[in-house]
């Protein structure tokens, strides 16, 4: 359907400019021709439509709620969620995180919450139709439900255009996240949660630097601006990108002492950038077991001395 309704649209070039399809839906621009115009050339190559709806005045478009407010487009969430499961399973928490995050492109800290408990339920489960017995994990669904009534972030602005683009990067020890900035308008974000390794933040941040350069691909932006709160970070991408510093490999010969500890008690979860309330960090293992964790006395030393500058991007130090 898809590619039938393309080719009927470009054989007319005014059309092919002013219209933009996907699947079945037409959004025309009346600023290059007329919706009467476009449902005239449909119908003579037998397609026939709905009638036409003006965006401005609010309408549903590709499942999300449209309207015009302030000169401009805006959106939000078009159908309610509904309440929370009262039997938590993993069959039941994955249909319910379906519906929040669902194919919404910005969807703010929601996304990050609905990854983890869904990470966190396949842990305390082992099959789809179990029902999960932590007391702290029932409360979790309850709690998003919750803030998303009173804050819910799935909205933006529809008619963003422009050449140039801001990325924000960051990273935590839960998660890393992008968003891209249009003309002051945050119009797609992105997040995915950290997998339970000794990766160093820095090189977290890296990652998520290159891994969202994918998001702004799709926008065919001319000139990207990449915003990220760490100089180390920083000063990789430029040295890589301008071939300005060869590759340096301080204590590449070097012993990472490590030593056993309990995790809760370690250095390197002492002072978290964010943290995560204190009962919900019990949740991402199901048999939690004392891990071996770097000592960060030796790591910090080797930090300041510079040992990151000039690592580039695309080795994985084991950390």
């Amino acid at each position: 359907m898809k590619g039938v309704l393309n080719c009927v649209l470009a054989r007319d070039e005014d059309i092919r400019r002013g219209t933009s399809a996907y699947l079945d839906d037409i959004l025309v621009n009346e600023d290059v021709v007329k919706a009467s115009r476009v449902e005239e050339h449909l119908a003579r190559y037998g397609l026939l439509c709905k009638p036409s709806e003006r965006v401005s005045d609010g309408t549903r478009v590709l499942g999300l709620r449209v309207w015009g407010e302030r000169d401009r487009l805006v959106w939000r969430r078009d159908t309610k969620v509904g309440d929370v499961p009262q039997r938590l399973s993993r069959r039941s928490v994955f249909s319910y995180c379906g519906r929040l995050t669902g194919h919404f492109p910005v969807c703010g800290w929601l996304r990050v919450a609905a990854a983890f408990l869904k990470r966190a339920v396949t842990a305390a489960t082992s099959s789809w139709d179990e029902a999960v017995e932590s007391s702290w994990l029932k409360t979790f669904p309850g709690e998003i439900a919750a803030r998303m009534s009173k804050e819910d972030p799935v909205r933006g602005t529809w008619n963003v255009s422009g050449e140039r683009a801001r990325l924000w990067v960051d990273a935590s020890a839960l998660a890393i996240g992008a968003a891209l900035e249009v003309v002051g308008s945050i119009v797609e974000g992105a997040a995915w949660l950290r997998p339970d390794d000794a990766c160093h933040i820095n090189m977290a941040k890296v990652d998520v630097a290159i891994k969202s350069l994918n998001v702004v691909l799709s926008w065919n932006m001319k000139t990207v601006e990449l915003m990220t709160d760490s100089s180390t970070v920083f000063r990789w991408i430029s040295n890589g990108l301008s071939s300005r510093t060869r590759l340096k490999t301080k204590a590449a010969n070097e012993m990472l002492i490590r030593r056993h500890g309990p995790l809760r008690g370690g250095r390197c979860l002492a002072a978290p950038r964010r943290r995560m309330p204190h009962q919900y960090g019990k949740g991402r293992r199901r048999h939690q077991k004392p891990e071996c964790c770097p000592v960060m006395e030796y790591e910090d030393r080797r930090t300041n001395d510079g040992f990151f500058d000039g690592l580039p991007m695309d080795i994985k130090w084991p950390l």
